[in-house]
């Protein structure tokens, strides 16, 4: 209990090991006027918050509007069209190149075998420091899938971003970022893109 308790504590913020006083910011979003927290690394400007503009294609956890402000879940054409201009979703080797900054070790599942380490088997959000001015803070709010109507899972357990790759031979399947707070692992995978729906993360053009 006490190492789970330390973990959340921790995942609270991704950090990179990389400190400056300028890689923090801020962005409006012109069509709604909603802001985000950023953060420049290494001259990849990422949004720090999940996304929270609505379209047909997205829908808070649970459908509960209360959970709005964790950021909404999309479909992957939700997805696809939610960033604003200027901004576009992360492809997998920006995801890698976030994770391997920020000192974050992941796995990497191909073709369904046994994931592949990268790094530390230890896996995940390995420099946390909340105050550091260069934060890429990561909750467990869950994901979701449009079956039945509505499916969500994991609150509180797991959290999911997509990307902007498709599996190279699998045309249904689609890459997208794991983070699972219980086994304390980052895992790049992928799934069925019909099955899904996901938080985003923006990266600037």
């Amino acid at each position: 209990m006490r190492k789970q308790l330390l973990f959340c504590f921790l995942a609270l913020g991704l950090l990179s090991s990389c400190r400056t006083a300028n890689n923090s910011g801020s962005f409006t979003d012109p069509r709604d006027g909603q802001s985000y927290k950023t953060v420049n690394l290494s001259g990849n400007v990422w949004m720090a918050e999940n996304l929270r503009f609505e379209h047909a294609e997205a829908q808070p956890y649970g459908k509960d509007e209360s959970k709005k402000s964790d950021g909404l879940l999309y479909s992957l054409a939700g997805a696809r069209n939610a960033c604003p201009e200027g901004w576009h979703l992360p492809s997998v080797a920006e995801w890698k190149f976030l994770l391997k900054k920020a000192g974050g070790y992941y796995h990497e599942v191909v073709n369904g075998r046994k994931p592949e380490r990268k790094d530390s088997p230890s896996s995940v959000f390995l420099k946390i420091n909340e105050g550091d001015g260069f934060g890429f803070p990561v909750l467990p709010i869950g994901w979701g899938s449009p079956k039945n109507g509505g499916l969500f899972m994991d609150q509180g357990k797991k959290t999911a971003f997509w990307s902007d790759t498709g599996h190279p031979t699998m045309r249904k399947y689609h890459k997208f970022v794991l983070f699972n707070f219980e086994e304390q692992r980052v895992t790049i995978t992928q799934k069925p893109f019909d099955d899904l729906l996901l938080p985003c993360r923006c990266v600037q053009d």
